[in-house]
Protein backbone atom coordinates (compact mmCIF):
# COMPACT_ATOMS: atom_id res chain seq x y z
CA UNK A 1 0.00 0.00 0.00
CA UNK A 2 0.87 3.37 -0.92
CA UNK A 3 0.91 5.86 2.96
CA UNK A 4 1.99 9.02 1.33
CA UNK A 5 -0.69 9.12 -1.36
CA UNK A 6 -3.13 9.09 1.64
CA UNK A 7 -1.27 10.89 3.98
CA UNK A 8 -1.13 14.12 1.14
CA UNK A 9 -4.70 13.99 0.21
CA UNK A 10 -6.04 13.63 3.83
CA UNK A 11 -3.77 16.50 5.36
CA UNK A 12 -4.76 18.43 2.26
CA UNK A 13 -7.99 17.68 3.09
CA UNK A 14 -7.21 18.98 7.01
CA UNK A 15 -5.46 22.16 5.68
CA UNK A 16 -8.27 23.12 3.69
CA UNK A 17 -10.93 22.38 6.34
CA UNK A 18 -8.58 24.42 8.89
CA UNK A 19 -8.19 27.25 6.55
CA UNK A 20 -11.74 27.76 5.79
CA UNK A 21 -12.81 27.78 9.67
CA UNK A 22 -14.41 30.69 10.62
CA UNK A 23 -13.16 32.89 13.03
CA UNK A 24 -9.44 32.06 12.73
CA UNK A 25 -7.32 35.10 12.18
CA UNK A 26 -3.28 35.30 10.86
CA UNK A 27 -1.42 35.64 13.52
CA UNK A 28 -3.76 35.03 16.22
CA UNK A 29 -1.31 33.41 18.74
CA UNK A 30 2.48 33.42 19.91
CA UNK A 31 4.71 30.94 18.20
CA UNK A 32 7.64 28.86 20.02
CA UNK A 33 10.75 28.38 18.97
CA UNK A 34 11.42 25.98 16.30
CA UNK A 35 13.12 24.29 18.50
CA UNK A 36 10.96 24.44 21.94
CA UNK A 37 11.95 25.51 25.34
CA UNK A 38 10.50 22.59 27.21
CA UNK A 39 9.53 22.76 31.06
CA UNK A 40 12.29 21.39 32.81
CA UNK A 41 11.22 20.75 35.70
CA UNK A 42 8.64 17.21 36.26
CA UNK A 43 7.59 17.73 39.17
CA UNK A 44 4.66 20.64 38.34
CA UNK A 45 0.92 19.53 39.50
CA UNK A 46 -2.04 21.70 38.12
CA UNK A 47 -3.36 22.82 41.68
CA UNK A 48 -6.88 23.35 40.21
CA UNK A 49 -7.34 19.29 39.47
CA UNK A 50 -5.77 17.73 42.62
CA UNK A 51 -8.65 15.80 43.60
CA UNK A 52 -10.78 12.56 42.67
CA UNK A 53 -9.73 10.16 39.46
CA UNK A 54 -8.82 11.76 36.78
CA UNK A 55 -8.83 9.38 33.54
CA UNK A 56 -7.76 9.87 29.94
CA UNK A 57 -7.10 8.17 26.77
CA UNK A 58 -5.20 9.08 23.41
CA UNK A 59 -5.24 7.37 19.85
CA UNK A 60 -1.96 8.18 17.54
CA UNK A 61 -1.80 7.07 13.73
CA UNK A 62 1.14 6.79 11.85
CA UNK A 63 1.32 6.07 8.21
CA UNK A 64 5.16 5.96 7.00
CA UNK A 65 6.98 5.28 3.77
CA UNK A 66 10.57 5.31 3.53
CA UNK A 67 13.34 4.89 0.71
CA UNK A 68 17.21 4.01 1.80
CA UNK A 69 17.40 5.47 5.41
CA UNK A 70 19.29 3.00 7.31
CA UNK A 71 21.70 1.57 4.28
CA UNK A 72 21.65 4.44 1.59
CA UNK A 73 21.13 1.35 -0.88
CA UNK A 74 23.56 -1.05 0.42
CA UNK A 75 23.03 -4.82 -0.70
CA UNK A 76 21.20 -6.76 2.27
CA UNK A 77 19.27 -3.73 3.94
CA UNK A 78 15.65 -2.55 3.27
CA UNK A 79 15.02 -0.02 0.89
CA UNK A 80 11.68 0.78 0.61
CA UNK A 81 10.00 0.57 3.79
CA UNK A 82 6.59 1.14 4.36
CA UNK A 83 5.56 1.18 8.26
CA UNK A 84 1.74 1.95 9.58
CA UNK A 85 1.50 2.66 13.58
CA UNK A 86 -1.49 2.77 15.99
CA UNK A 87 -1.02 3.56 19.20
CA UNK A 88 -3.42 3.76 21.93
CA UNK A 89 -2.86 4.97 25.46
CA UNK A 90 -5.00 4.93 28.58
CA UNK A 91 -4.19 6.38 32.25
CA UNK A 92 -5.46 7.99 34.99
CA UNK A 93 -4.30 9.81 37.67
CA UNK A 94 -5.61 8.92 41.29
CA UNK A 95 -5.36 12.23 43.85
CA UNK A 96 -5.78 10.28 47.47
CA UNK A 97 -4.94 14.19 48.98
CA UNK A 98 -4.45 17.08 47.56
CA UNK A 99 -0.40 16.74 47.81
CA UNK A 100 -0.73 13.17 47.29
CA UNK A 101 -1.18 11.33 44.25
CA UNK A 102 -0.67 7.74 41.58
CA UNK A 103 -0.33 7.77 38.28
CA UNK A 104 -1.16 4.80 35.80
CA UNK A 105 -1.12 4.43 32.37
CA UNK A 106 -1.27 1.29 29.70
CA UNK A 107 0.42 1.56 26.28
CA UNK A 108 -0.29 -0.91 23.28
CA UNK A 109 0.91 -0.26 19.67
CA UNK A 110 0.36 -2.12 16.52
CA UNK A 111 3.39 -1.96 13.89
CA UNK A 112 3.00 -3.09 10.48
CA UNK A 113 5.74 -3.24 7.97
CA UNK A 114 5.70 -3.70 3.67
CA UNK A 115 8.42 -4.25 1.96
CA UNK A 116 10.24 -5.30 4.59
CA UNK A 117 11.73 -8.85 4.44
CA UNK A 118 13.76 -8.82 7.73
CA UNK A 119 11.02 -6.96 9.86
CA UNK A 120 8.74 -8.44 12.01
CA UNK A 121 4.94 -6.80 12.64
CA UNK A 122 4.41 -6.14 16.67
CA UNK A 123 1.44 -5.26 18.38
CA UNK A 124 -0.10 -7.87 20.60
CA UNK A 125 1.55 -7.16 23.70
CA UNK A 126 -0.39 -4.27 26.48
CA UNK A 127 2.69 -3.06 28.78
CA UNK A 128 2.82 -0.86 31.28
CA UNK A 129 4.12 2.88 30.03
CA UNK A 130 3.90 4.35 33.43
CA UNK A 131 2.93 3.60 37.27
CA UNK A 132 4.76 5.52 39.41
CA UNK A 133 3.45 7.55 42.92
CA UNK A 134 4.07 11.20 43.14
CA UNK A 135 4.42 13.20 46.70
CA UNK A 136 4.31 17.42 46.78
CA UNK A 137 5.13 20.02 48.99
CA UNK A 138 6.17 17.11 51.45
CA UNK A 139 5.85 18.64 55.12
CA UNK A 140 4.94 22.26 53.99
CA UNK A 141 8.58 22.00 52.06
CA UNK A 142 9.50 23.34 48.83
CA UNK A 143 10.26 19.35 48.53
CA UNK A 144 8.55 16.50 46.01
CA UNK A 145 9.05 13.16 45.28
CA UNK A 146 8.06 10.28 42.34
CA UNK A 147 9.03 6.69 42.65
CA UNK A 148 7.94 4.20 39.88
CA UNK A 149 8.16 4.12 36.14
CA UNK A 150 8.17 7.95 34.34
CA UNK A 151 9.41 9.95 31.75
CA UNK A 152 12.42 12.72 32.12
CA UNK A 153 12.70 15.15 30.08
CA UNK A 154 15.33 18.38 30.64
CA UNK A 155 16.23 21.12 28.65
CA UNK A 156 16.13 20.75 24.89
CA UNK A 157 16.55 16.45 25.80
CA UNK A 158 20.42 16.50 24.97
CA UNK A 159 20.80 14.22 27.46
CA UNK A 160 18.03 13.46 29.08
CA UNK A 161 14.37 12.35 26.87
CA UNK A 162 14.45 8.30 25.99
CA UNK A 163 14.49 5.59 28.12
CA UNK A 164 13.66 3.07 25.45
CA UNK A 165 15.52 3.57 22.04
CA UNK A 166 14.74 0.64 20.42
CA UNK A 167 10.97 0.59 20.30
CA UNK A 168 10.84 3.91 18.28
CA UNK A 169 8.65 6.41 19.84
CA UNK A 170 6.27 3.89 21.73
CA UNK A 171 7.76 4.57 24.75
CA UNK A 172 10.26 6.80 26.79
CA UNK A 173 10.23 5.77 30.27
CA UNK A 174 13.30 5.09 32.77
CA UNK A 175 12.29 3.15 36.05
CA UNK A 176 13.81 6.25 38.51
CA UNK A 177 13.70 7.70 41.71
CA UNK A 178 13.21 11.90 41.25
CA UNK A 179 13.49 14.30 44.73
CA UNK A 180 13.22 17.68 43.13
CA UNK A 181 13.65 20.96 46.13
CA UNK A 182 14.01 24.29 45.91
CA UNK A 183 16.50 26.49 47.93
CA UNK A 184 17.09 30.30 47.60
CA UNK A 185 18.03 31.00 43.74
CA UNK A 186 17.85 27.52 42.82
CA UNK A 187 15.16 24.83 41.77
CA UNK A 188 16.86 21.16 42.04
CA UNK A 189 16.01 17.78 40.98
CA UNK A 190 18.18 14.72 41.91
CA UNK A 191 17.34 11.17 40.52
CA UNK A 192 18.41 7.86 39.77
CA UNK A 193 17.07 5.34 37.09
CA UNK A 194 17.79 2.03 36.16
CA UNK A 195 16.28 0.06 32.70
CA UNK A 196 17.19 -3.47 30.93
CA UNK A 197 17.61 -4.64 28.13
CA UNK A 198 13.75 -5.86 27.99
CA UNK A 199 11.23 -4.93 30.01
CA UNK A 200 11.25 -7.99 33.10
CA UNK A 201 10.37 -5.57 35.44
CA UNK A 202 6.68 -4.72 35.40
CA UNK A 203 4.36 -7.34 33.50
CA UNK A 204 2.91 -7.13 30.43
CA UNK A 205 -0.15 -8.75 28.75
CA UNK A 206 0.55 -10.70 25.55
CA UNK A 207 4.74 -9.82 26.30
CA UNK A 208 6.25 -9.91 22.71
CA UNK A 209 9.96 -9.68 24.46
CA UNK A 210 10.63 -6.81 22.63
CA UNK A 211 13.96 -4.97 23.20
CA UNK A 212 14.26 -1.52 24.67
CA UNK A 213 18.11 -0.90 24.67
CA UNK A 214 21.44 -2.77 24.03
CA UNK A 215 22.45 -3.21 27.00
CA UNK A 216 20.95 -2.71 30.54
CA UNK A 217 21.56 0.90 32.00
CA UNK A 218 21.40 3.03 35.26
CA UNK A 219 22.28 6.78 35.74
CA UNK A 220 21.98 8.46 38.75
CA UNK A 221 22.36 12.47 38.14
CA UNK A 222 21.78 16.08 39.62
CA UNK A 223 20.09 18.87 37.57
CA UNK A 224 19.52 22.41 38.83
CA UNK A 225 18.06 25.72 37.66
CA UNK A 226 18.43 29.20 38.40
CA UNK A 227 15.64 30.89 40.11
CA UNK A 228 14.76 34.57 40.41
CA UNK A 229 15.26 35.70 43.84
CA UNK A 230 12.64 37.73 45.95
CA UNK A 231 10.96 38.87 43.50
CA UNK A 232 13.90 39.84 41.39
CA UNK A 233 13.69 40.09 37.41
CA UNK A 234 16.99 37.49 35.78
CA UNK A 235 17.62 38.00 32.05
CA UNK A 236 18.71 34.40 31.71
CA UNK A 237 18.33 30.87 33.06
CA UNK A 238 21.31 28.82 33.71
CA UNK A 239 21.05 24.87 33.82
CA UNK A 240 24.10 23.02 35.29
CA UNK A 241 24.17 19.00 35.72
CA UNK A 242 26.23 16.39 36.90
CA UNK A 243 24.98 12.35 35.33
CA UNK A 244 26.92 9.47 35.71
CA UNK A 245 25.97 6.15 33.39
CA UNK A 246 26.86 2.52 33.61
CA UNK A 247 25.57 0.33 30.69
CA UNK A 248 26.56 -3.53 31.28
CA UNK A 249 26.24 -6.58 29.60
CA UNK A 250 27.23 -9.99 31.27
CA UNK A 251 30.82 -9.91 29.58
CA UNK A 252 31.68 -5.84 30.02
CA UNK A 253 30.97 -2.70 31.68
CA UNK A 254 31.13 0.92 30.62
CA UNK A 255 31.03 3.93 33.23
CA UNK A 256 30.59 8.00 31.74
CA UNK A 257 30.45 10.52 34.15
CA UNK A 258 28.76 13.76 32.38
CA UNK A 259 29.65 17.42 33.65
CA UNK A 260 27.58 20.26 31.58
CA UNK A 261 25.17 23.03 31.83
CA UNK A 262 22.16 25.11 29.56
CA UNK A 263 22.21 28.88 29.32
CA UNK A 264 18.49 30.20 27.76
CA UNK A 265 18.77 34.24 27.63
CA UNK A 266 14.96 34.93 26.05
CA UNK A 267 14.30 38.56 25.07
CA UNK A 268 11.10 39.77 22.91
CA UNK A 269 12.24 38.87 19.74
CA UNK A 270 15.11 36.45 19.99
CA UNK A 271 16.24 33.54 22.28
CA UNK A 272 19.65 31.99 22.66
CA UNK A 273 19.72 28.65 24.00
CA UNK A 274 23.51 27.11 24.48
CA UNK A 275 24.65 23.64 25.99
CA UNK A 276 27.90 22.29 26.09
CA UNK A 277 28.99 18.63 28.41
CA UNK A 278 32.44 16.87 28.80
CA UNK A 279 32.62 13.26 29.91
CA UNK A 280 34.67 11.12 31.51
CA UNK A 281 35.42 7.47 32.49
CA UNK A 282 35.65 3.77 31.05
CA UNK A 283 35.28 2.39 28.15
CA UNK A 284 35.65 -1.35 28.15
CA UNK A 285 34.44 -2.06 24.59
CA UNK A 286 34.59 0.01 20.90
CA UNK A 287 34.79 -1.30 17.41
CA UNK A 288 37.83 -2.88 17.51
CA UNK A 289 37.22 -5.39 19.84
CA UNK A 290 40.01 -4.52 22.45
CA UNK A 291 39.39 -6.08 25.45
CA UNK A 292 41.93 -3.60 27.96
CA UNK A 293 39.46 -0.39 29.21
CA UNK A 294 40.03 2.82 27.71
CA UNK A 295 40.02 6.40 29.42
CA UNK A 296 36.83 8.43 27.75
CA UNK A 297 37.32 12.03 27.17
CA UNK A 298 34.78 13.46 25.06
CA UNK A 299 32.79 16.68 24.22
CA UNK A 300 29.99 17.68 23.32
CA UNK A 301 27.44 20.55 22.44
CA UNK A 302 24.92 22.67 21.18
CA UNK A 303 23.84 26.59 20.06
CA UNK A 304 20.53 27.70 18.67
CA UNK A 305 19.49 31.57 18.18
CA UNK A 306 15.80 32.37 16.98
CA UNK A 307 14.33 35.45 16.08
CA UNK A 308 10.95 35.85 16.36
CA UNK A 309 8.27 38.14 13.82
CA UNK A 310 4.71 37.82 15.53
CA UNK A 311 3.30 40.45 13.02
CA UNK A 312 4.34 38.84 10.12
CA UNK A 313 2.23 35.64 10.92
CA UNK A 314 4.34 34.69 13.79
CA UNK A 315 7.38 33.73 11.74
CA UNK A 316 10.39 32.68 13.61
CA UNK A 317 14.09 32.04 12.07
CA UNK A 318 16.39 30.16 13.80
CA UNK A 319 20.02 29.07 13.36
CA UNK A 320 21.93 26.73 14.84
CA UNK A 321 25.66 24.55 15.33
CA UNK A 322 25.63 21.10 16.77
CA UNK A 323 28.99 19.26 17.50
CA UNK A 324 28.91 15.42 19.00
CA UNK A 325 32.45 14.19 19.41
CA UNK A 326 33.89 10.50 17.50
CA UNK A 327 36.51 8.50 18.43
CA UNK A 328 39.95 9.05 17.34
CA UNK A 329 41.71 5.65 16.21
CA UNK A 330 44.93 7.00 16.42
CA UNK A 331 44.87 7.32 20.07
CA UNK A 332 45.76 4.11 22.32
CA UNK A 333 43.85 3.74 25.69
CA UNK A 334 41.41 6.94 24.92
CA UNK A 335 37.83 7.04 23.38
CA UNK A 336 36.53 10.76 22.66
CA UNK A 337 33.29 9.31 21.39
CA UNK A 338 30.24 11.27 22.73
CA UNK A 339 28.01 8.93 24.70
CA UNK A 340 24.34 10.52 24.10
CA UNK A 341 23.35 9.51 27.56
CA UNK A 342 19.37 9.34 27.39
CA UNK A 343 19.87 12.01 23.98
CA UNK A 344 18.84 9.44 21.81
CA UNK A 345 16.04 10.28 19.94
CA UNK A 346 15.17 12.40 17.01
CA UNK A 347 16.49 15.89 18.05
CA UNK A 348 17.23 16.56 14.97
CA UNK A 349 16.44 14.41 12.04
CA UNK A 350 13.66 11.55 11.63
CA UNK A 351 15.47 10.42 8.87
CA UNK A 352 18.65 10.49 10.23
CA UNK A 353 18.28 7.69 13.36
CA UNK A 354 17.79 4.93 11.14
CA UNK A 355 21.11 6.11 9.00
CA UNK A 356 23.28 5.97 12.02
CA UNK A 357 21.98 2.75 12.87
CA UNK A 358 25.48 0.38 10.71
CA UNK A 359 27.79 2.93 12.97
CA UNK A 360 26.59 3.14 16.10
CA UNK A 361 22.49 2.42 16.70
CA UNK A 362 19.57 3.94 16.18
CA UNK A 363 19.36 7.77 17.37
CA UNK A 364 23.13 6.91 18.31
CA UNK A 365 24.33 10.42 17.64
CA UNK A 366 27.90 10.27 17.79
CA UNK A 367 31.05 12.13 15.42
CA UNK A 368 28.96 14.55 13.78
CA UNK A 369 28.90 18.36 13.71
CA UNK A 370 26.40 20.55 11.35
CA UNK A 371 25.04 24.01 10.83
CA UNK A 372 21.68 24.19 10.53
CA UNK A 373 18.75 26.89 9.50
CA UNK A 374 14.83 26.86 10.28
CA UNK A 375 11.90 28.70 9.90
CA UNK A 376 8.84 28.36 11.23
CA UNK A 377 5.40 30.40 10.12
CA UNK A 378 1.82 30.01 11.23
CA UNK A 379 -0.78 31.69 9.21
CA UNK A 380 -3.97 30.86 10.97
CA UNK A 381 -4.36 29.38 14.10
CA UNK A 382 -3.72 26.26 14.66
CA UNK A 383 -1.78 25.77 11.62
CA UNK A 384 2.06 25.65 11.44
CA UNK A 385 4.71 25.28 8.65
CA UNK A 386 8.52 24.26 9.41
CA UNK A 387 11.39 24.39 7.16
CA UNK A 388 15.00 23.28 7.79
CA UNK A 389 18.21 22.24 6.28
CA UNK A 390 21.33 20.51 7.84
CA UNK A 391 24.82 20.57 6.74
CA UNK A 392 26.53 17.31 8.23
CA UNK A 393 29.68 16.54 8.57
CA UNK A 394 31.88 13.90 10.64
CA UNK A 395 34.52 14.65 12.94
CA UNK A 396 36.59 11.93 12.50
CA UNK A 397 37.55 9.42 10.05
CA UNK A 398 36.27 5.73 9.71
CA UNK A 399 34.30 4.42 12.36
CA UNK A 400 35.49 1.14 12.10
CA UNK A 401 32.28 -0.06 10.02
CA UNK A 402 34.56 -2.50 7.81
CA UNK A 403 37.47 -2.89 9.59
CA UNK A 404 39.90 -1.03 7.77
CA UNK A 405 41.61 1.60 9.81
CA UNK A 406 41.82 3.68 7.14
CA UNK A 407 42.28 7.77 7.40
CA UNK A 408 40.18 10.40 4.86
CA UNK A 409 42.77 12.13 2.96
CA UNK A 410 40.61 14.39 1.13
CA UNK A 411 38.18 16.75 3.06
CA UNK A 412 35.42 15.78 0.91
CA UNK A 413 35.11 12.96 2.97
CA UNK A 414 34.08 14.09 6.21
CA UNK A 415 31.16 15.46 4.32
CA UNK A 416 27.89 13.34 5.53
CA UNK A 417 25.41 15.13 3.38
CA UNK A 418 22.90 17.40 3.53
CA UNK A 419 19.48 16.82 5.23
CA UNK A 420 16.20 18.87 4.18
CA UNK A 421 12.86 19.08 5.83
CA UNK A 422 9.26 20.37 5.63
CA UNK A 423 6.24 20.07 8.30
CA UNK A 424 2.92 20.96 8.25
CA UNK A 425 1.18 20.76 11.69
CA UNK A 426 -2.24 21.35 12.45
CA UNK A 427 -4.63 21.77 15.25
CA UNK A 428 -8.26 21.48 15.04
CA UNK A 429 -9.77 21.71 18.26
CA UNK A 430 -8.49 20.63 21.85
CA UNK A 431 -8.90 17.15 20.77
CA UNK A 432 -7.45 16.54 17.54
CA UNK A 433 -3.76 17.40 15.84
CA UNK A 434 -1.38 16.07 13.10
CA UNK A 435 1.23 16.66 10.90
CA UNK A 436 2.81 15.59 7.50
CA UNK A 437 6.57 15.30 7.53
CA UNK A 438 9.01 14.80 4.88
CA UNK A 439 12.97 14.74 5.09
CA UNK A 440 15.40 14.61 2.08
CA UNK A 441 19.21 12.89 2.76
CA UNK A 442 21.73 13.61 0.30
CA UNK A 443 25.11 11.57 1.25
CA UNK A 444 28.38 13.34 0.69
CA UNK A 445 31.33 12.44 0.25
CA UNK A 446 31.90 10.85 3.59
CA UNK A 447 29.72 7.86 2.67
CA UNK A 448 31.76 7.51 -1.31
CA UNK A 449 34.96 6.77 0.51
CA UNK A 450 33.11 4.26 3.29
CA UNK A 451 31.50 2.88 -0.08
CA UNK A 452 34.82 2.45 -1.33
CA UNK A 453 36.95 1.17 1.54
CA UNK A 454 33.99 -1.58 2.33
CA UNK A 455 33.70 -3.02 -1.11
CA UNK A 456 30.02 -2.35 -1.71
CA UNK A 457 28.89 -2.46 -4.67
CA UNK A 458 27.47 0.86 -6.59
CA UNK A 459 27.30 3.92 -4.79
CA UNK A 460 25.07 5.34 -1.98
CA UNK A 461 22.20 6.84 -2.68
CA UNK A 462 19.72 9.48 -0.91
CA UNK A 463 17.09 8.67 1.38
CA UNK A 464 13.62 9.50 1.79
CA UNK A 465 11.43 9.59 4.99
CA UNK A 466 7.59 10.70 4.88
CA UNK A 467 5.33 10.69 7.58
CA UNK A 468 1.58 11.18 8.28
CA UNK A 469 0.15 11.31 11.61
CA UNK A 470 -3.27 12.08 13.43
CA UNK A 471 -3.45 11.89 17.12
CA UNK A 472 -6.60 12.10 18.87
CA UNK A 473 -6.65 12.43 22.93
CA UNK A 474 -9.17 13.07 25.49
Amino acid sequence: MKHNTYAIVTVLLITLVVILRPGLARGSRATPPVTPVTKTWTIDPDSTARQGLKPGLSLRLRFVETENIIGLGRPNTPTGMDIMRIRARIWADAWFTPNFKGHLMFNRERIDFDNCETCEDKGKEIVVENLYLEAFDIGGAPVGLRLGRQNLFYGDGFVICDGTPLDGSRTLYVNAALVTFAIPQWAVDIFAASNHEKDDLLPAIDDEDMQLIETDECLMGIYARTMPYRGETRSFTFEPYFIIKRERTETWQDRVSTIGGRLVIPTDRTRLRAEAGYQTGNKHHDYTQESEAKNISAFGGTIYFNFMLKQYWNLDLGAGYVYLAGDNRKTHGKFEGWNPILGRWPQWSELYIYTLIPEYGVAYWQNIKFPMLQARFEPYEGLGFDAKVLWMYANRPDPGTCQTGADMDDPASYKRGNLYGLKVSYEIGKYLSGHLLYEHFSPGGYYDWLWQQCGIGGEPRAADFLRFEISFKL
